[in-house]
């Protein structure tokens, strides 16, 4: 076995002819000369075996003196492999070019990206950060400080709050925060805030104008809420009426229910059918209808796929679910529980979503032909303001001074 040392000072594998083994081993042993890795060659009569670099060239010279001639096999170590390395140099010249050239390209700043933006366009914030330094074809080494970057940055774009720079290899990554700007607000003629709908006033917040109206007032549809002037009336102006009033308006719902419901549930029995898709064209076998009255029925289209592409032939297939129509006798009060909750659907269909029921009340209900037929009053608080505009023939004139007589 090869030691680490034998490799490092250089060994030879060395071959001599079987006759000539005795002679070897005697002048072995008189000059102390280890040998490893004896092999015998019964093929070719030759015996090979392994030799230290410094034994060889000490026995060399007496091994001519007694006749013997040993071949070299092979030549093993580090003093052979960098005899080897020198005759390559044009190899090695060009393996430290690569390294070289490879280290110089890492040191190249190859791409730059810009991320987080959504207002400031990218072509403004890369040409920017170009005009500091930062751009394709530029040394690492050259970059500016991030520091720099940012105040510069921050600087020129008021929009941003934040700037980071982030070094991915050979890839600048300018990843920036911007501030949220606050929504204009929209443009406005003068105008007044009416009443949308009769009501009793219960809450009113005026932002800007004048007050016409008071709570536990009662006003009628089209009556002024919040005038659109403000000022007295020797300096008075138009301005955009703004803000909120909430009444208590009065509705009045309607609701009838059959004393008697029908009812739709699946019996268990069902019946499929396949067709033919072509297209939109359909292309039907067997019966067009299912043996049974009535049903409920389910559809399901498998178009065909070849690969990632979708075919235009498929497959429909269709369900069909018999059902038993049953009928349920209800109580007065079951029927009287329904209206009322078929009725408050009704009427919050109509509402906003920020409108409140106070009062749900049953002003009259009958049974006409198995009917239940209700009338149901409700008080809602809700938002009654709408806009009017103001025309200019409605704005005030100034008064024209009057000649002294």
């Amino acid at each position: 076995m090869v030691s680490c040392w034998h490799w490092l000072f250089g060994y030879v594998v060395c071959c001599i002819r079987r006759g000539e083994r005795q002679a070897l081993l005697n002048l072995l042993l008189e000059e102390n000369v280890e040998v490893w890795d004896v092999v015998e060659l019964p093929d070719t009569g030759t015996v090979t075996f392994c030799l230290s670099l410094r034994d060889y060239r000490r026995i060399v010279k007496k091994l001519k003196r007694h006749a013997m001639r040993i071949q070299i096999v092979d030549k093993r170590g580090l003093p052979f492999y960098l005899w080897r390395a020198q005759q390559r140099k044009s190899f090695w010249a060009g393996a430290f070019g690569f390294i070289v050239l490879l280290s110089l390209v890492f040191q190249i700043v190859w791409a730059v990206d810009v991320v987080g933006n959504e207002q400031i366009p990218t072509d403004e914030l890369l040409n920017a950060v170009a005009q500091l330094g930062v751009k394709e074809g530029v040394f690492r080494h050259r970059l500016p400080s991030r520091d720099v970057l940012q105040a510069e940055l921050l600087s020129r774009f008021p929009g941003l709050t934040w700037v980071g720079v982030e070094q991915k290899g050979t890839k600048v990554v300018i990843r920036v925060v911007e501030g949220k700007r606050p929504e204009p607000a929209p443009l406005s003629n003068p105008r007044h805030l009416v009443a949308a709908k009769s009501a009793i006033v219960k809450d009113i917040f005026v932002e800007q104008g004048t007050a016409r109206v008071t709570r536990n007032q009662r006003v009628k549809k089209g009556e002024v809420l919040i005038a659109g002037y403000m000022g007295n009336e020797e300096n008075r102006r138009t301005v955009s009426a703004k803000g909120t009033v909430h009444g208590l308006v009065w509705y009045e719902v309607s609701a009838s229910v059959p004393l008697v419901q029908r009812q739709y549930r699946l019996s268990g029995e069902r019946f499929q059918k396949r067709s033919l898709l072509i297209g939109n064209r359909l292309v039907s076998f067997g019966p067009a209808a299912p043996p049974f009255q009535p049903y409920k029925v389910d559809e399901v289209v498998r178009r065909w796929q070849v690969g990632p592409w979708t075919l235009p032939i498929g497959m429909l297939e269709r369900t069909y679910y018999k059902t038993v129509v049953e009928q349920r006798g209800l109580t007065r009060q079951e029927a009287l529980a329904l209206a009322k909750e078929r009725a408050r659907d009704d009427l919050l269909r109509q509402l906003d979503d920020h409108a409140e029921i106070i009062m749900e009340k049953v002003l009259h209900e009958t049974v006409v032909s198995g009917t239940l037929k209700v009338k149901l009053y409700y008080e809602v608080l809700e938002e009654i303001t709408k806009e009017l505009p103001i025309i200019p023939e409605e704005q005030p004139r100034p008064t024209p001074p009057q000649e002294s007589a």
